[in-house]
């Protein structure tokens, strides 16, 4: 779509995706080349602001020769999180570790959010998307400002 809208000349203020995995996927600059630039996409992400991020990346590359993904991050803090339930359970009981999960309150993580605390349905009450777009050949996080890791780019010009 971003390299069909660049070959028609289409002038957008913006080309905007919505939890859109391919806008701000490391390998869509790739794939789309000159058309990836200025794209944006409203997903879920990291916190590139913060230093454990950077140290957290390292480790995972070094390990599996490769950037991650959005999916790892996410599976990587999960973990991090059932780890500190079972720790703070004391045992591998079922319920004492539903029970240490739902008075989760961690801070200590690298998503671009308040501390990792979950309602009485479960659902993380602090998790939030934010808002990346395709800067310097790389999605970059521009919006919430605390967030942020570049200015965003409006109106982006054509896609």
């Amino acid at each position: 779509m971003a390299r069909t809208l660049r070959e028609l000349q289409v002038n957008l203020k913006a080309v905007y995706g919505v939890a859109n995995g391919a806008f701000s996927h490391p390998d869509f600059v790739n794939q789309a080349g000159p058309a990836s630039v200025n794209v944006m996409d409203a997903n879920y992400y990291f916190d590139p602001r913060n230093p454990a991020t950077q140290v957290a990346f390292e480790t995972y590359r070094q390990k599996f020769g490769r950037s991650f993904s959005t999916h790892a991050i996410y599976a990587y803090e999960a973990a991090r999180v059932a780890l500190d339930a079972i720790e703070r359970a004391g045992a591998a009981d079922p319920e004492a570790v539903r029970e240490a999960l739902a008075n989760t309150n961690r801070s200590e993580h690298i998503l671009p959010q308040g501390p990792i605390q979950f309602d009485e349905q479960g659902e993380n009450i602090n998790a939030r998307a934010v808002l990346l777009q395709v800067l310097d050949g790389a999605p970059r996080v521009v919006l919430p400002a605390q967030y942020a890791e570049a200015q965003p780019v409006f109106p982006a010009g054509g896609a």
